[in-house]
């Protein structure tokens, strides 16, 4: 089912150095990934500590819902549009990077 991709995008509530180290959803998604050559995007609601450990296994970027200051009530409940929202500043970024002379 990965062939063709040229970017997965995968997501998880949180991400931290348990995701990497028992190989949770998005880690499994990203490493069956760079097996193919393919890069990551994971969004996730929060970033914990050893979530950097993920680009150690593959090409891969993290993005968070996040856009400033709130409870976790207040990200549960607006998660659609937070994640919505998440995903366009991705995919802007992507398209800079496609601009950008190498």
């Amino acid at each position: 089912k990965l062939n063709g991709a040229s970017l997965a995008i995968t997501g998880e509530g949180r991400i931290d150095g348990q995701s990497v180290q028992f190989g949770k959803v998005p880690v499994g998604v990203a490493k069956r990934c760079a097996a193919c050559g393919i890069p990551t995007a994971i969004i996730v609601g929060g970033i914990g500590e050893g979530a950097q450990g993920v680009f150690d296994l593959c090409e891969s970027t993290i993005q968070t819902i996040v856009s400033g200051p709130m409870s976790l009530e207040i990200s549960m409940r607006d998660a659609p549009i937070l994640y919505e929202q998440a995903a366009e500043r991705l995919f802007r970024a992507i398209r800079i990077g496609m601009r950008m002379k190498p």
